[in-house]
């Protein structure tokens, strides 16, 4: 592709810009000018594979295996901290309405620990993650028990959802934890 320089699509030394291969090149078009010819090339920077750069075992970047279960963990939280966590015969109670919410700000704090680079606040973080998603639907039973007993009341998808992502979430902490354990 080339490119004239000016609004004129011609400067006044008639240089033409060409773009090809990942160099900018510039070269003098016009031979009546007495010009000499001057390329000018830049050459693209060469990015390095994570796996030349030598990291330490507590900074290396996640393995392709640890992010899928973390993540599917973290996304079936945030959706299941919306839905229904408790069906009635008078309706269904929203997630979003009590410890859902919770659940929620926890998956976007395990979302963001997939992120981070150092395993060990990764770890901390799918723990995390894990405690809160598993702890908040059980405790939403057991109070439910409680306060109704066993009948008038099922436990909702969302719940259910939110509680699996929880055991999820913990499996993928301690996948992080053993595989950091081992590296040491």
């Amino acid at each position: 592709m080339a490119l004239r320089c000016g609004s004129s699509n011609n400067c006044e030394s008639g240089h033409t810009m060409r773009r090809a291969a990942g160099y900018l090149r510039s070269a003098a078009t016009s031979p009546s000018s007495g010009a000499a010819s001057v390329r000018v090339a830049e050459r693209p920077r060469t990015i390095k594979p994570v796996s030349s750069v030598s990291r330490s075992p507590a900074t290396a970047p996640h393995a392709a295996n640890d992010a899928g279960p973390w993540l599917g963990a973290t996304f079936m939280v945030m959706f299941g901290s919306f839905l229904p966590w408790v069906d009635t015969a008078a309706g269904s109670v929203s997630g979003g309405r009590g410890a859902g919410l919770w659940t929620f700000y926890a998956a976007t704090l395990g979302l963001a620990g997939s992120l981070v680079t150092n395993r060990l606040l990764a770890t901390v973080q799918a723990l995390l993650l894990a405690v809160v998603a598993i702890g908040l639907p059980t405790w939403q039973v057991v109070h439910l028990v409680d306060l109704v007993g066993r009948s008038g009341w099922a436990p909702g998808p969302g719940l259910v959802l939110t509680f699996g992502g929880g055991v999820l979430a913990a499996s993928a902490a301690y996948s992080l934890w053993r595989e950091r354990a081992s590296r040491s």
